[in-house]
């Protein structure tokens, strides 16, 4: 048998699914099941197919329980002023806006001016998506008083990461120099 065009159905435990269309080489091992086509896999493909078996294992209560651990972790980090770790924890789309000096000192600038406590009360799915979650957090200041706000983790190649949401955008502007930011601050 020739390679032949298919339309492969995918099947997500949410309940949605992706039809892809692909070609795929065939190959008859017995001919009393001649009209019945058989797909020949590959040494790779069988490895891919294992890994996305295991990387989708996680059930959604998995996924988030490790989004909150992910969450803890990088309001910790924060917490001790642990730049490092906060810029690396950042999804590739809020890195991208900072460079790692510029992370640190608008930070920097944050903790010196009043120190935070985090709390987080709650993690919510945004959308349909079991791998973005909003976090709504309370900021506890020095001074007693304390406010609230929706933060974003993104699982994005195996682990969730902080992402900003337009609050944050605005807070961190990351299209200011460190100056300027400091001069809108002040």
């Amino acid at each position: 048998m020739d390679d032949s065009p298919w339309t492969v159905t995918l099947y997500y435990e949410d309940g949605t699914q992706d039809n892809l269309r692909v070609m795929m080489p065939m190959v008859v091992e017995d001919m009393s099941d001649a009209y019945v086509p058989k797909r020949l896999l590959t040494e790779e493909e069988i490895s891919e197919l294992e890994d996305v078996s295991t990387s989708s294992s996680s059930s959604p209560a998995d996924l988030e329980a490790e989004a909150k651990e992910a969450a803890g972790a990088y309001y910790m980090a924060a917490g001790l002023e642990n730049w490092d770790y906060t810029y690396e924890n950042l999804d590739s789309s809020t890195q991208s806006q900072f460079t790692k000096g510029e992370w640190s000192k608008k930070n920097q600038w944050f903790a010196d001016n009043g120190s935070v406590i985090y709390h987080i009360n709650s993690m919510d799915r945004v959308g349909t998506s079991s791998e973005y979650l909003g976090v709504n957090l309370t900021l506890t200041y020095e001074d007693g008083s304390s406010s609230t706000r929706t933060t974003y983790f993104v699982y994005e190649d195996g682990e969730w990461k902080h992402g900003f949401g337009q609050e944050e955008t605005d807070l961190f502007m990351p299209d200011a120099s460190y100056e300027e930011f400091v001069a809108a601050r002040e």
